[in-house]
């Protein structure tokens, strides 16, 4: 059996399923905050990376509120 191929994001693909504009998500690259993968093509960001990005800043905002 073979492993699934998860397909790469662009950044204006994962902006999209992140519910967040485009500037926001290339900001996060920028900083480091997101990983992503340079290709010739530009920057591509994996699923499954991004969930758990979004995973991590969602809890944190939820003990920001308390």
């Amino acid at each position: 059996m073979q492993p699934a191929v998860v397909e790469k994001l662009t950044p204006s693909a994962a902006a999209r399923l992140a519910g967040v504009s485009e500037q926001t998500l290339r900001a996060w690259l920028k900083r480091g905050q997101l990983p992503c993968e340079q290709t010739p093509l530009g920057r591509l960001i994996d699923p499954v990376a991004l969930g758990r990005f979004m995973g991590e800043r969602e809890a944190a905002q939820r003990e920001r509120k308390g």
